[in-house]
């Protein structure tokens, strides 16, 4: 997965690099093992690093201006439950219930890494418990009807200079097969693709449809409401496809499986919806990820030494979430059959769909509107409101029905009808 500072464009510095001088501003360099205000780690455990192997006498009296005194008393009573039956479960409801509410008290006073502290005692008593952290990391919490890391990215003021501590433990305990899924649900709802392009690179590629090339180098255009623009340029795409492929179908190899399609594939947040352009070796698909369902317009031109304009197909899409059409797709881009020396490319990774530099251009251009809903469609219904007094009729329910009587029709007219 590509997470260096040089990808992200961004010098994201390390918690652990900012933890021991914070440590000594809240006075946490020189507590005793044993002291444990909140009562979370066993005393003959040993500590989850360095940094909190050592803590100062005034924790207490810290943890307890930073978060509400029921928050302090609910985390004090979670090592108290470990005498029950049913350990793993009491540890997974205390620990959902005291990250719910460090997230709901975290505001811009907060202390961060006092946040992060109590997070670090909860993963740790999860784990004692034999309780995976992100199966509890996976649990909506009620207040904000979505699991901690949506919640985090939806409420927090982000920099493209560093992750927040809370955020960078989410990211790092979440379920990684649903990372992905967490991240476009956000920036989504969100609406910001800067974000979502400073996230991206922390989705697991293990995560992605097998074949898939993550493609960065792209720039949203959001015109208006109804329409927006993408321009994509890759590097060398011929070579990343061809050494892609090679890889997949090595991996297949030893799994006994026929490889894949391989194809770059270009995310981004718009309209309050995450797209996914693919763009394979002759084949183009746009595909809604995440969102309300749209009926789309989507052409892609190939900015090469002559132009050329590809028309996808139009089509009404729904995200993966639901079901029904998820994508439009353009195979094959150009034919092989009409295509001669002189008079276009045969492909994408053709020389003649690439500028003299050897980049791939593209430029998707899309018109979208909203998708009509299933109830607006359908023709109207009289409702029993709608209907006067003298509308009405009484039908008599036939206690024992007799051959051939098992059936009352009965119309609105007012009058009965010979069945």
């Amino acid at each position: 997965m590509p997470s260096t500072d040089d990808e992200k464009g961004s010098p994201a510095r390390s918690i652990d690099d900012k933890k021991p001088e914070r440590s000594k501003e809240l006075g946490l360099e020189t507590l005793e093992d044993d002291v444990d205000p909140f009562n979370l780690r066993t005393p003959d455990r040993a500590p989850r690093n360095a940094r909190t192997s050592a803590r100062a006498p005034g924790r207490s009296r810290i943890m307890n201006d930073v978060f509400p005194s029921d928050l302090v008393a609910d985390a004090a009573t979670l090592r108290n439950k470990f005498s029950t039956n049913r350990d793993d479960l009491v540890v997974r409801h205390r620990v959902r219930d005291i990250i719910a509410e460090l997230l709901a008290a975290e505001d811009a006073n907060s202390d961060p890494y006092a946040t992060l502290e109590l997070l670090e005692d909860c993963a740790d008593q999860c784990e004692q418990a034999g309780v995976p952290i992100a199966l509890v990391l996976d649990e909506d919490i009620d207040a904000f009807g979505a699991p901690p890391l949506v919640a985090q990215i939806l409420r927090m003021k982000w920099s493209p200079d560093e992750l927040s501590p809370t955020l960078q433990f989410l990211l790092e305990f979440s379920n990684e097969r649903r990372l992905g899924f967490y991240i476009r649900r956000a920036a989504a709802q969100r609406g910001d693709n800067a974000f979502f392009q400073f996230l991206r690179h922390h989705i697991p590629e293990q995560s992605l449809a097998p074949g898939t090339v993550p493609i960065f180098d792209s720039h949203v255009d959001e015109t208006d409401a109804d329409s927006f623009a993408v321009t994509v340029q890759v590097h060398g795409f011929a070579a990343l496809l061809r050494d892609a492929a090679a890889n997949v179908a090595q991996q297949e190899r030893a799994a006994d499986k026929s490889a894949p399609d391989v194809a770059g594939a270009v995310e981004f947040i718009v309209s309050e919806r995450a797209w996914e352009l693919r763009i394979g070796e002759n084949s183009l698909s746009l595909r809604l990820l995440q969102g309300s369902p749209a009926v789309v317009d989507a052409r892609c031109v190939v900015l090469a030494r002559e132009s050329h304009e590809l028309l996808l197909p139009h089509g009404t899409l729904h995200p993966l979430s639901a079901s029904g059409q998820h994508a439009v797709q353009l195979k094959p881009c150009f034919s092989s059959l009409t295509s001669t020396p002189g008079s276009g490319p045969a492909s994408l990774t053709d020389p003649a769909a690439m500028l003299d530099s050897g980049e791939l251009h593209l430029q998707l251009r899309v018109t979208l509107r909203d998708a009509p809903s299933a109830s607006s469609s359908a023709e109207p219904k009289l409702v029993a409101s709608e209907l006067s007094d003298d509308e009405w009729e009484a039908v008599d329910s036939v206690k024992e029905p007799q051959p051939d009587q098992g059936w009352v029709k009965a119309s609105w007219s007012g009058r009965d009808e010979d069945l």
